[in-house]
C-alpha cells in the first residue's frame, strides 16, 4: 500500500515490543513479552484495522476489474457493487455461480494469509436471491459458513423485509425505546440534568404538553402562560383550582376534556409552597429559568433542596458507616443540608450579615432552604430586587458549602467577615445583577 520501511518497522514495533504482567492476589507476577500483537482496547487497534480493511478493499477492486469477482449492477445508472465494509461487518455480494463464490472463498483466504484476519464462520451466513434454499445450504456447506434465510437484521436493520409494513419497524422501535427508557437522569451530568428538566417543564402531564392533550380547553383558557400556583389555591382551609376561562366548557367535546383532565391532576402530588408545587417542577423551573446566580451555584441549591447534597447526615441516609455526623464547624447539631447552610452558628452569623448589607428586614432560616427562597421571592415589591436578591442568597449558600469542604478536607476555616468579602465579590460579578447598595 506505499507505506516507507521505517514506517512499517514502527507498526511492527508497537506490535512485538510490548510487555506485561498479570496481578494474582494483588501481586505482579513477572513480565512476558506479548505474541498476539496489540492489547485489547489499545486505541492503535482501530486504526490498523481500517488499514488492513483498505488492502482488502483493493483485492477486491482487482478481483473486479480482472473478471474474477462478479458483483451486481444495480438498475437506473446505479453503483456496481461486491462488498459493503462497516466496521467488521462486511458484506459480499454477486452473482450466483460456484466459480464466483470459489474465488471470493480464495480471495478471503489469501487476506488472511496477509493480514491475519481470518473470516468467522460461526458469526457468517450466506443468503441467496432466487435460489432455492437446498442451493443455499449446499453453497454454505463449501463456504464453511451457516446457512442464511431472509429477512435477516444488518446493522439493525432488516434487510429483505417490507419495510412499508409497521410491523417490520417495530423491533428498532422498542429497541430505540428501550435504549432511552435506561437514559436516567442520575447518569447525566448536573448540566445535563438541569437541560433534560428544562426539557420537560411542558409537559408534568402525560407525554405531551396539555396544550396537545387537551385542544379545545387551551382555547378557552384565558392565561395560556399561566404558572400552576396561579391557578392552584388554597382558601378557607381547603384547595381548588381556579380556571380562568374566557367562557365555561359547555361543548360535550370540552366537558369530556375538562372531566380528563381533573382524573390527572387528582393523581398528581401536589404543594402550595409559593412556586414549588407538583413534586417539586415548579421548584426546578423557579431555580433554573428565573435567576441570575452562576450554574454551578443554582445546581447546588437545587440539590440541597431535596436533600441530594454529600452532607454527614445524606451520607449516613445513604447507607456509608460515619463515625459521627455532627457539624464540623460548630458541633451543635448534625451535619444537614440546612444545618449546614442556614442553621449553623457561623451561617447564622452570615446570613444576619447578608440581612444588613441588603437591608433586607429578616431572612427566615428556621424553615427549609425552599422556605427562605421563597420568602426571599414574596417579600420584595421590585421585581429586580426580588431577583437579586435571590441570587445573592443562592450565592451566599455556595459559599457556605465550599467553606465547609475547605475546613472538613485542609482544616482551615474562614470568618464569617471573610465570607462575606467573598458574598459581596461574587454577587457584583453576577450577570444583570446591578447591585446598588453600599458596601
Amino acid at each position: 500500500m506505499g507505506f516507507p520501511p521505517k514506517w512499517r518497522n514502527w507498526v511492527m514495533g508497537i506490535l512485538f515490543a510490548g510487555r506485561g504482567s498479570v496481578l494474582v492476589n494483588g501481586s505482579p507476577t513477572g513480565e512476558f513479552q506479548y505474541k498476539r500483537g496489540l492489547r485489547h482496547g489499545d486505541p492503535l487497534s482501530p486504526f490498523l484495522f481500517i488499514i488492513a480493511m483498505e488492502a482488502l478493499h483493493v483485492m477486491m477492486e482487482n478481483a473486479k476489474e480482472n473478471n474474477i469477482f462478479h458483483g451486481i449492477k444495480l438498475p437506473r445508472n446505479g453503483p456496481y457493487l461486491t462488498r459493503m465494509l462497516y466496521a467488521d461487518d462486511s458484506i459480499f455480494i454477486g452473482e450466483w455461480e460456484n466459480d464466483n463464490v470459489r474465488n471470493l472463498k480464495r480471495i478471503l483466504r489469501i487476506f488472511y494469509l496477509i493480514s491475519g484476519l481470518k473470516l468467522n464462520s460461526r458469526k457468517s451466513h450466506l443468503y441467496g436471491v432466487g435460489t432455492s434454499q437446498e442451493d443455499v445450504k449446499n453453497m454454505a456447506s463449501f463456504f464453511n459458513c451457516k446457512e442464511g434465510k431472509f429477512p435477516f437484521v444488518y446493522l439493525g436493520l432488516k434487510v429483505g423485509a417490507n419495510m412499508n409494513r409497521i410491523v417490520n419497524w417495530k423491533e428498532i422501535i422498542d429497541l430505540f425505546n428501550k435504549r432511552l427508557s435506561n437514559w436516567k437522569a442520575k447518569n447525566l451530568s448536573f448540566a445535563g440534568r438541569v437541560i433534560l428538566v428544562k426539557s420537560v417543564l411542558d409537559t408534568w402531564i402525560g407525554n405531551d404538553p396539555l396544550m396537545v392533550q387537551y385542544p379545545n380547553l387551551y382555547v378557552l383558557a384565558a392565561k395560556k402562560k399561566a404558572k400552576i400556583k396561579e391557578l392552584y389555591k388554597s382558601m378557607n382551609g381547603g384547595i381548588f383550582w381556579d380556571w380562568a376561562w374566557t367562557r365555561a366548557p359547555n361543548t360535550d367535546v370540552e366537558k369530556q376534556e375538562m372531566d380528563s383532565l381533573k382524573v390527572q391532576l387528582q393523581q398528581q402530588k401536589m404543594s402550595l409552597v409559593g412556586d414549588f408545587g407538583f413534586g417539586g417542577i415548579m421548584n426546578i423551573k423557579n431555580l433554573v429559568s428565573k435567576i441570575w446566580a452562576t450554574g454551578k451555584s443554582t445546581t447546588f441549591v437545587w440539590r440541597a433542596i431535596d436533600n441530594k447534597i454529600p452532607s454527614a447526615v445524606a451520607l449516613r441516609d445513604r447507607g456509608i458507616n460515619l463515625q459521627e455526623v455532627t457539624c464540623k464547624i460548630c458541633g451543635a447539631g448534625d451535619e444537614s443540608a440546612e444545618h449546614i447552610l442556614l442553621r449553623c452558628n457561623l451561617a447564622a452569623r452570615v446570613w444576619e450579615a447578608v440581612k444588613d448589607w441588603t437591608k433586607t428586614q429578616s431572612v427566615n432560616i428556621n424553615g427549609s432552604i425552599g422556605e427562605l427562597l421563597q420568602s426571599i421571592l414574596e417579600g420584595q415589591r421590585s421585581r429586580h430586587r426580588r431577583k437579586m436578591l435571590h441570587a445573592i442568597a443562592i450565592q451566599s449558600m455556595w459559599i457556605l458549602w465550599k467553606n465547609r469542604n475547605e475546613k472538613v478536607f485542609t482544616g482551615k476555616l474562614r470568618s464569617a467577615q471573610m465570607i462575606i468579602g467573598d458574598i459581596k465579590d461574587t454577587s457584583f460579578q453576577l450577570p444583570r445583577c446591578e447591585i446598588t447598595m453600599k458596601i
